[in-house]
């Protein structure tokens, strides 16, 4: 339930190598409804303007950062 939180322990989580999908050059397979990404990320310090992060999706997602949604796409 509380995935999307910095502290949340993901070690039991399966990992792999992006792109996820289901043509053969996808380096991840990807053979559910949903997926789960999480990524650390580590700024050496916060920008003064906007933070950019470039998605691509074709369906929904959302993005979570430090456990509050910033974006969300459908």
């Amino acid at each position: 339930d509380n995935w999307t939180q910095p502290d949340y322990d993901d070690s039991q989580w399966a990992t792999g190598r992006g792109t996820f999908g289901s043509r053969e050059t996808d380096p991840t397979k990807w053979t559910t409804p949903d997926i789960y990404v999480r990524r650390v990320v580590e700024l050496e310090q916060v920008p003064d303007g906007p933070l950019l992060v470039s998605a691509i999706q074709n369906d929904n997602y959302e993005l979570f950062i430090n456990g509050e949604r910033v974006a969300k796409a459908s």
